[in-house]
């Protein structure tokens, strides 16, 4: 079995949001990409490139997926 860097651990993660963002809320690319405040085909090189994800649209895929993220401070 071939280990998997962090980096792509967290590329399929994000990835994985975007579609459980659309299934859970019925939505196609087109509404998905709307309600993040982007066109089409932005969507699309997010899907090819999870990497390139925002905050901002992360947080707005957590709230589409029903989830939230918690910033915690390491002393």
């Amino acid at each position: 079995m071939v280990k998997q860097t962090p980096e792509k651990r967290t590329r399929d993660s994000v990835w994985s949001l975007i579609k459980e963002a659309g299934r859970r809320n019925g939505l196609n690319n087109d509404e998905l990409a709307k309600c993040m405040g982007m066109g089409t085909s932005t969507l699309g090189n997010r899907l090819e490139d999870p990497g390139s994800v925002s905050v901002d649209e992360l947080l707005i895929l957590l709230k589409l997926c029903g989830k939230r993220m918690i910033f915690v401070e390491v002393i």
